[in-house]
């Protein structure tokens, strides 16, 4: 089964399997890497976007609880509403968004200053599923990892078990770049 689901995706095959166990088990994602900044100890970081999540924000929402502030809260407006509570992120004109052609997730990385090397290949990821949308993509794999979340985020209405289950897809990918089960330059 496994190989049919493979080769029809263009998935490798331990990610497959890996995507398929974090699916089966949604667990809360920990935080484990993740450090207030100085000045910021007791201060809970809100984070505010649109609803419609897309690859980029959720990939955003896991970066920043697992790098930034593990204690963050996510709110999440109506699509095209203004923001006008939390730091805005992954929306027109938002500091931490779509700057040039870099994702939002490459944004946070810059801004807080994130040198984990398995983390920037994941950036080459999110890059290459939302800001390379029509060019030829750099990994095979790419538009079946979004065509798999996009398939979760239909299935799943509540923004925070997307993000939970999300936050479980991206570890499965960290852990297999971080193992060179996948390889990403």
């Amino acid at each position: 089964m496994f190989e049919i689901m493979s080769e029809c995706m263009k998935i490798p095959k331990i990610l497959l399997i890996a995507l398929t166990i974090s699916f089966l088990f949604v667990i809360p994602f920990s935080c484990q890497n993740a450090q207030q900044k100085p000045g910021t100890q007791n201060t809970i970081l809100e984070f505010t976007t649109w609803d419609n999540i897309c690859y980029d924000r959720a990939a955003s929402v896991w970066l920043i609880k697992k790098y930034v502030d593990p204690t963050a809260k996510f709110y999440f407006v109506e699509f095209g509403k203004k923001i006008e509570v939390g730091v805005p992120f992954d929306v027109p004109g938002a500091e931490l968004g779509r700057l040039r052609n870099f994702s939002c997730f490459e944004t946070i990385i810059k801004k807080y200053a994130i040198d984990d090397p398995v983390v920037k290949k994941i950036a080459l990821i999110v890059h290459d599923i939302d800001v390379n949308i029509w060019g030829n993509k750099v990994f095979t794999f790419s538009d079946s990892l979004d065509l798999q979340f996009k398939s979760q985020r239909k299935e799943i209405q509540d923004n925070y078990l997307l993000l939970d289950r999300f936050a479980n897809d991206i570890d499965a990918l960290y852990l297999l770049i971080q193992n060179d089960k996948i390889h990403v330059e």
